[in-house]
């Protein structure tokens, strides 16, 4: 599964680097939701060539961040409670897809 990559969009801190807040991740990454609360972004991405599911966590206070993959019958609960999917799942902080 191809790493995300954000390449333009207005700009904030993670970790020392500067990340799109929106990004043109790749031309077969969608967007399909995003959500900020209590200085917590969480989105969703469609990955069109893999179908693949993929949901990002950026906590802007601690500068953690997460990303995994999402079953699809399970994507919106992993969307709207990302820590306890995780949790579920097994995902730890950092990069958290299957083999990386």
């Amino acid at each position: 599964m191809e790493q995300l990559s954000p390449t333009k969009g207005t700009t904030q801190q993670l970790r020392g680097a500067t990340m799109p807040a929106t990004a043109v991740i790749h031309p077969s990454v969608r967007e399909l939701a995003r959500r900020v609360g209590n200085a917590v972004e969480v989105t969703l991405y469609w990955h069109e060539r893999s179908a693949a599911l993929v949901v990002t966590v950026f906590d802007r206070n601690s500068g953690a961040y997460v990303q995994f993959a999402a079953e699809h019958e399970k994507a919106l609960y992993a969307f709207y409670h990302p820590y306890a999917y995780a949790a579920a799942t097994g995902v730890k902080e950092g990069n958290a897809f299957p083999g990386s």
